[in-house]
């Protein structure tokens, strides 16, 4: 400030004046601004003021003589934009040039900006074929369990609105269809969960499907925490509505899909898989034919990710068993929670995938919950559990109590449609 140097003949003039600022001219940023209020603190009391024809003037102020003023002839001082380059910001932009690339039909592809791997490239610590892609080296932790629930979720959401399930299906079957989404061919523990984001208008729907990049690992940091941002580099919107309107003809076009046109290297698409299947019993279907047995059960037995099967005998049961555990691990699908009402059945499980979540009450054995009610395996009998307290019996404490009881496969039914009447 300002941009540029003042002409000679203002120093010639004012140079046997001691400034407050000898080389105010010289461009540079600006170190502090003063308020228009402590203006009348700054000045002097007998504050001196030299003028001079065609020249800026001279105050004199607490601080020194101050130029101020305009110059004759001279033009409108247009300020410029200022972008701050911070050393984060150079190392990105180094580390890009250095490792996009394009393939043979021209598209590019990049590599994802780890920091750690970053700023250890920048130093020198680091080539191009030492970066480690182990997630522990980057601070990533595990985040299936996450995307897990989040593809069950979003599977339950689904399940009660077929129009919004099959519009999602068409979204993502469109990410294979273009190649913008393939099955992955190694096992990662970083997954991204998504959601779906609906607009209806009218009777049109319109679904996005969001990834979420900055869900938090097992480590307590997401994918994006652990990834270098860079310099901003759009051109705000205003800018590009206001020049626009200089042109006589303009013209309007959108870059289908952009961002999904550019590859991400395959070293780094570890860090980019998610969970989808098109139905829960996607599986079956593409595997069914290796495990029949498999395929009714996963139909009729399975409510979204809690499976409820046997048979008749323990050798038809172990079998079959066996055929689930074979079947779901070719999706990379893993059985945990195990109980039975047979030891035989259980006994090769690991001890930290058996049912932990037990539900005990004094005086009532050990029940673990299932679909809403609660399993004795010992006694394989099924049960209630209720948490009425002692309250005062109003009409509006018993309608609330009879709400409350969940009763999935209608046995408390002659109960709860007593208490209905009562309340009639």
């Amino acid at each position: 400030m300002p941009y540029e140097k003042l002409p000679d003949s203002v120093h010639d003039r004012y140079g046997h004046l001691p400034l407050a600022d000898p080389e105010f001219d010289t461009p540079g940023p600006i170190d502090m601004l003063v308020g228009g209020d402590l203006y009348p603190l700054v000045l002097c009391s007998r504050s001196d003021i030299v003028h001079s024809p065609g020249l800026p003037s001279v105050l004199n102020t607490q601080l020194g003589w101050v130029i101020v003023g305009a110059l004759e002839d001279s033009t409108v001082e247009e300020p410029h934009e200022s972008v701050i380059s911070t050393t984060e910001d150079d190392m990105c932009e180094k580390w890009f040039k250095t490792t996009v690339s394009r393939d043979t039909t021209g598209r590019f592809k990049v590599a994802l900006p780890f920091k750690k791997t970053v700023m250890q490239y920048s130093d020198g610590k680091l080539t191009q074929d030492e970066i480690s892609q182990d997630p522990r080296s980057i601070g990533l932790g595990s985040s299936r369990p996450l995307a897990l629930n989040s593809l069950y979720n979003l599977e339950r959401r689904l399940n009660k609105d077929p129009e919004l399930y099959e519009a999602c299906r068409k979204f993502m079957g469109e990410y294979i269809t273009l190649g913008h989404m393939e099955l992955a061919t190694r096992e990662g523990n970083y997954i991204i969960p998504h959601h779906a984001v609906v607009k209806r208008q009218d009777n049109d729907l319109k679904i996005r499907v969001v990834f979420e990049a900055s869900a938090a690992s097992s480590s307590g940091l997401s994918l994006n925490d652990c990834l270098v941002t860079g310099p901003k580099l759009q051109t705000d919107m205003s800018d590009i509505l206001l020049h626009c309107r200089f042109d006589k003809y303009i013209f309007i076009a959108d870059i289908v899909k952009m961002y999904r046109q550019i590859l991400i290297r395959e070293e780094d698409r570890i860090y980019q898989h998610i969970l989808w299947r098109s139905s829960p019993h996607e599986e079956d279907l593409e595997n069914g034919p290796e495990f029949p047995l498999v395929m009714n059960l996963l139909r009729t037995s399975t409510y979204v990710d809690d499976i409820i099967a046997g048979a008749d005998s323990l050798d038809n049961v172990v079998f079959l068993q066996q055929q689930v555990i074979q079947l779901l691990q070719k999706g990379c699908f893993e059985l945990k929670k195990w109980a039975s009402n047979c030891s035989i059945i259980i006994k090769n499980i690991p001890r930290e995938d058996l049912a932990s979540d037990s539900f005990f009450e004094p005086n009532e054995g050990q029940a673990i919950k299932v679909l809403g009610l609660y399993w004795d395996s010992k006694e394989d009998s099924f049960s209630y559990r209720s948490n009425v307290g002692e309250t005062r019996f109003t009409k509006r404490s018993i309608l609330s109590t009879v709400a409350q009881l969940y009763d999935p496969i209608g046995a408390l039914s002659p109960i709860i449609l007593w208490a209905k009447c009562v309340m009639q």
